[in-house]
């Protein structure tokens, strides 16, 4: 699954990426019909990467493969498509979103890192760019991504030089609401809050403290993703090497700030708090439009919110059985 969204009229949105399609749903689940599908056409997918909802209750799909994004009506109707142009070598551009000037915002990254030290952990830069209908490029931001180090993965006996995220480390998350670009770049001195031509507006402040990773938190990540490796179908060479990739990998002494950066109703911003194992339930901190933390939110255990409307919040649940399901929760407010 790739997404969903509650429209203004309380329907729902939901985008698969197998089929590659977009399914509405009235308020009570109650499926209504279907947009996209499987294909290269106008209004068809190659993959579906993301939906992000719009104002005006436009939906916008990333598809990655096309190098293109789709546009759609409420309706489900296709109301435009953006091409994604190519950079130039080593730097991949992503499509992340629009902004309200029609410019589609990207990530663009390095393909090949700068090699380091085996075990060195380090932080490589990448551009928030915005890309106009014309094919115009202007980077609005350079900002700092995840933490990550040298290493050598095996795929059965064979190794190869690679890159990996430090576990519980330092990442990188922004989103938009069209007119501003929210970066949490788990520094100091707080979530940056940008112009839509990357002029600084604001920084919301983060006064809590990191938590020291501990080893049971190691543990139990490591014995989780070892079961999980275990009941994966694959001839046991592979097993092997995936074993020995999870003896070696490094973790942070800290957690980070904050895992994500989400956008609520009115202007509000929700802090992710760092995810310590699977399943954990989200908790969040929740900062006003002026940057204000005025509240605390948790979700279910297995809850993964995509979307904060005014009255409810909208996103996966996994079952005990792995299944997968568009939950829709309404916010109650403690007394």
């Amino acid at each position: 699954m790739a997404g969903a969204a509650v429209l203004r009229d309380r329907r729902i949105v939901v985008a698969l990426r197998d089929p590659g399609e977009i399914r509405f749903f009235d308020s009570t689940g109650k499926y209504l019909f279907r947009a996209g599908r499987q294909g290269h056409g106008p209004g068809e997918f190659a993959t579906v990467q993301s939906l992000e909802h719009l104002r005006g209750d436009t939906i916008l799909i990333v598809d990655p493969q096309l190098r293109r994004v789709s546009l759609f009506d409420p309706e489900g109707q296709l109301a435009g498509t953006l091409a994604i142009p190519l950079a130039p070598l080593p730097i991949l551009r992503e499509a992340v979103s629009r902004l309200s000037n029609g410019e589609l915002l990207t990530r663009d990254r390095p393909i090949f890192y700068p090699l380091s030290a085996y075990g060195e952990v380090r932080r490589d830069s990448f551009a928030i760019v915005g890309v106009s209908a014309n094919g115009a490029v202007d980077t609005l931001l350079v900002t700092l991504g995840n933490e990550t180090y040298q290493t050598t993965t095996y795929e059965g006996s064979s190794g190869r030089s690679n890159r990996a995220r430090l576990r519980f480390g330092l990442v990188t998350s922004f989103v938009t609401d069209g007119e501003r670009i929210y970066i949490g770049a788990n520094l100091a001195g707080g979530v940056q809050v940008h112009s839509g031509d990357g002029r600084l507006l604001m920084i919301i402040r983060t006064h809590a403290a990191r938590e020291r990773v501990r080893p049971e938190h190691i543990r139990r990540v490591s014995r989780e993703n070892l079961a999980r490796l275990e009941s994966t179908r694959v001839p046991e060479e592979i097993k092997a090497g995936w074993r020995r990739n999870e003896a070696s990998a490094k973790y942070s002494a800290e957690f980070g700030f904050y895992d994500r950066v989400l956008l609520g109703a009115k202007g509000t911003i929700w802090l992710e708090r760092p995810s310590r194992f699977e399943g954990e339930a989200k908790q969040f901190v929740v900062h006003d439009s002026t940057g204000r933390a005025v509240a605390t939110a948790s979700c279910a255990p297995g809850f993964l919110p995509f979307e904060v409307s005014p009255d409810e919040i909208i996103g996966l649940w996994r079952d005990d059985d792995g299944r997968n399901h568009v939950m829709l929760y309404r916010l109650r407010h403690a007394p």
